[in-house]
């Protein structure tokens, strides 16, 4: 069924209201139009993630792509932070991301992309766009998102957001959200415990300092290590920071509370990573008794994705949001847990990387004792 956009807008509007959740006649209906216009998005999201991979694959042979439709409690949530927003100008409501090895791929991406008619205005204009990467927001959270203008089946322009991010830049976005998924804070939205906060804000500066060094991702643990630990060394500010990452993920038991996480959850079925086909994956994660399930759509069946999609976010809705519903997609489903580390609860590679922070203390606290001792033996002499 079909919705007008003063339909759409007066749906939005519904969701500004904790009154929604009384009435289940009334909830199920607007998101029934919410559905049906997040589905509008579906074929713009796919052109634009072809776009996307048509642009990076030179760039980077190794990216990972992902696309999804927002979850409706995010469009929830965000219509209540900005309650001049309308539904039906959220930019947001579908997005497709590309995480490729470093910063300056990052950079050759964005480049690419900016020449590109889809992410101009209809005269040519100006581009829309948020650099998260050089001006960083409040919470610490890195990435570049630029805003283009896709085409559905009936030759309709939808806007589709996409993120071009780093590998290391996703392992702090995705570990961030795994807190917030586990601990029931809004991170996010700086909503939440001040230090977990401070935690991913301070970290954000020593990832940060990782993704500038050349091939960091690419090395192994001890050049790691090592690269890390130089830029200590020779960037005093830098290293103080560091210090209190420690500090605070010592505070706040942080790796240990991770790997709890991740051990946690259980995984119904873990065949999801044999398969090799692209498709959609409906997940729903049961925060009350840990579990993760899921449900395969292969790339054709998308219109049934997204009917199932509505249905377990009116049971999940029912629950108290209880349960977690996402509707994902990759090229290659065997990789799902690589775009979407958030929802496995996997922070592998987020854990090895603060690793090298905490080894690397010692390392910098070693150097300066050493040229203590150097100074003084000088100034004897």
């Amino acid at each position: 069924m079909k919705y007008s956009g003063k339909q759409i807008t007066k749906a939005g509007n519904n969701f500004l209201s904790d009154e929604i959740m009384s009435v289940p006649i009334h909830f199920s209906h607007t998101l029934d139009v919410l559905s049906y216009w997040r589905s509008c998005h579906t074929v713009p999201l796919e052109n634009a993630l072809e776009k996307l991979r048509i642009v990076t694959k030179s760039i980077d042979k190794n990216a990972l792509y992902a696309k999804r439709l927002k979850r409706y409690p995010s469009i929830q949530l965000k219509l209540r932070r900005f309650p001049k927003m309308s539904l039906k100008n959220m930019q947001d409501i579908g997005g497709c991301r590309v995480i490729v090895a470093n910063s300056k791929k990052v950079e050759q991406v964005v480049r690419a992309l900016r020449t590109k008619p889809e992410f101009k205005t209809s005269n040519g204009g100006a581009i829309k766009y948020k650099d998260y990467i050089k001006s960083p927001k409040d919470d610490g959270y890195r990435s570049y998102h630029i805003i283009g203008n896709f085409l559905d089946e009936n030759d309709k322009s939808h806007k589709i957001e996409i993120q071009v991010r780093t590998k290391i830049q996703h392992y702090w976005a995705t570990a961030l959200e795994i807190v917030d998924l586990f601990t029931r804070q809004s991170l996010k939205t700086n909503q939440g415990n001040k230090t977990w906060s401070e935690f991913f804000i301070s970290l954000s500066d020593q990832f940060a300092a990782m993704d500038e060094v050349h091939l960091f991702h690419e090395s192994n643990k001890i050049t790691r290590l090592k690269s890390y630990a130089s830029k200590l060394v020779t960037n005093p500010d830098l290293a103080s920071k560091s210090i209190d990452v420690v500090i605070l993920s010592k505070q706040l038991d942080v790796i240990n509370k991770l790997n709890a996480f991740a051990n946690s959850l259980q995984i119904v079925d873990k065949a999801l990573q044999e398969i090799q086909i692209s498709g959609y994956v409906l997940l729903q994660i049961d925060l009350y008794k840990k579990t993760l399930s899921y449900e395969v759509f292969s790339q054709d069946d998308s219109k049934n994705a997204e009917i199932k999609y509505t249905e377990s976010e009116k049971l999940s809705a029912s629950s108290l949001n209880r349960v977690v519903v996402a509707l994902v997609y990759t090229d290659h489903l065997n990789e799902i847990k690589q775009a979407y580390p958030n929802f496995f609860a996997d922070s592998t590679e987020f854990i090895e990387l603060l690793n090298i922070i905490h080894k690397s203390e010692n390392i910098f606290k070693k150097s300066i004792f050493e040229k203590i001792i150097s100074t003084a033996n000088l100034k004897n002499y």
